[in-house]
């Protein structure tokens, strides 16, 4: 899971560093928020050079500055992640966030975060012997985070605003 979204990070930022790097972050963080979350399921979020949330495929509201250790990563230039519980309901989830540079100055970040409960509750299905065999794990698995991503972002978004 974090592969696939360092994947979906790095090419969100050689994007923007290709094609968008001379405009301002600030005015185009709807626009980038809505082409880099058309092509995931997970939570996108497009961050300012400060830590300050400027889109989110969510609608979460920026509140504060994010002190998250992958953002920190990402806004001294580095591929950052992070792998926990959140705070507010215990969670487990992942993100993954990128640097978004014009030229070698780093002027924002991307952040993709997903849930790992669904993932969490297929090993424990498929380690008991309750799951389906072959390609029915992968249905079963999209299936399940289908289901379960909309009280995640629920729970995400309840969790940023405090």
């Amino acid at each position: 899971m974090q592969d696939v979204l360092k994947k979906q990070a790095e090419v969100a930022g050689s994007f923007y560093s290709r094609y968008l790097s001379d405009q301002d972050l600030g005015r185009e963080a709807g626009s980038l928020l809505e082409s880099f979350s058309s092509t995931t399921a997970a939570q996108v979020q497009i961050i300012n050079a400060g830590g300050m949330v400027l889109a989110d495929s969510q609608g979460a509201p920026a509140v504060e500055k994010l002190t998250f250790d992958d953002i920190q990563r990402a806004r001294k230039g580095e591929l950052g992640h992070w792998q926990g519980n959140l705070p507010d309901t215990g969670e487990p989830a992942m993100s993954v966030a990128y640097p978004l540079k014009s030229g070698d100055q780093v002027v924002g970040a991307v952040c993709f975060i997903t849930s790992l409960t669904v993932i969490h509750e297929v090993v424990r299905n498929v380690y008991k012997g309750t799951s389906s065999a072959g390609s029915g794990i992968g249905l079963s698995i999209c299936d399940e985070i289908a289901k379960k991503s909309c009280r995640f972002r629920q729970d995400l978004k309840h969790h940023q605003n405090k």
